[in-house]
């Protein structure tokens, strides 16, 4: 069977192939190489520790385990897979916290497919708003008005019945 050829080199101009795999040739690729590990080094000193993010051994690991024990199985719909990786419904950068009805558990690949395809466009949320608290889901008002705890139940709920539409239809869940 015939190899697929090799395409050009990415950097305007250059003439040559690139690398089997890689998307320059050899003149170009160790650059790239260089500029790709810089902007990861840049990204992860912005982005600071798992500590200062909250993730820190005092509060977030025993709070995971208390989560996982409690529940043990991945909430996407139709996983029979244990749960590995505990997602915070409010992300700790926006107000978030380790409280268990901000937190759900997934298998490994289901919170990666949640973060890839719902995290990233939407957003839920609760503040304090006059006498009560605001649940919102993309600015949208879930409840208005609420206690706290009703206002973080209602995100849950908001959550679940989200991600149980992102399950729905899908033939092989896992």
């Amino acid at each position: 069977m015939p190899y697929k050829p090799r395409p050009p080199c990415r950097v305007p101009g250059c003439p040559r192939l690139a690398l089997p795999g890689h998307a320059a040739c050899e003149v170009h690729q160790p650059r790239i190489s260089r500029e790709r590990a810089e902007a990861a080094r840049e990204y992860d000193r912005r982005r600071g520790s798992a500590r200062t993010r909250g993730y820190d051994r005092d509060s977030w690991e025993p709070a995971r385990a208390r989560y996982l024990s409690a529940n043990p199985w991945c909430r996407w719909p139709g996983c029979h897979r244990p749960a590995n990786t505990v997602h915070h419904i409010i992300p700790l950068a926006q107000g978030g916290d380790h409280n268990p009805l901000n937190l759900v558990g997934f298998c490994a690949p289901h919170h990666s497919r949640y973060e890839v395809s719902v995290g990233s466009r939407v957003r839920y949320s609760i503040r304090l708003y006059g006498s009560g608290w605001l649940a919102e889901r993309n600015g949208e008002t879930l409840v208005g008005q609420a206690s706290e705890v009703t206002a973080r139940r209602a995100v849950r709920e908001r959550f679940l019945a989200d991600l149980d539409a992102e399950g729905e239809g899908v033939s092989n869940p896992c």
